[in-house]
């Protein structure tokens, strides 16, 4: 391994630094508002726990870095699914394509509305 040496206040000269700040802009920060520092704070945490837990990468052949994936006691998901109407717990897939539908064309009519994706429980 090289070490990189860059002017300092000059993340622009780094190419891991510029790397890592187009990630963070084109992934994170682009499709938000950001009301004032804490929410900034608050949403780059989140941004970073996803990029370790569960983003894939190309370098590790489209896997994600934590194999460990983060479950709840078995207990804990039968008094979940008990109060779903449908008796399950969503899919990823499920919610993805719930906001892949509100991202595309096929809403371009839609206005205003709240997309419950949570298997009826928002009706009870």
């Amino acid at each position: 391994m090289e070490e990189v040496i860059t002017a300092p206040r000059s993340p622009w000269k780094n190419p891991y630094v510029e790397r890592l700040i187009g990630s963070v802009r084109r992934e994170c920060l682009d499709h938000i508002i950001v009301w004032n520092e804490r929410a900034l704070r608050r949403t780059l945490q989140s941004y970073f726990a996803y990029y370790q837990r569960s983003r894939t990468h190309l370098a590790l052949v489209k896997d994600a870095q934590s194999r460990e994936p983060n479950r709840l006691p078995a207990d804990a998901v039968a008094r979940i699914v008990s109060t779903i109407p449908m008796g399950r717990m969503g899919k990823s897939d499920e919610i993805a394509k719930a906001a892949l539908f509100l991202a595309s064309d096929d809403s371009s009519f839609v206005t205003g509305i709240e997309l419950f994706v949570d298997g009826g429980r928002a009706q009870i």
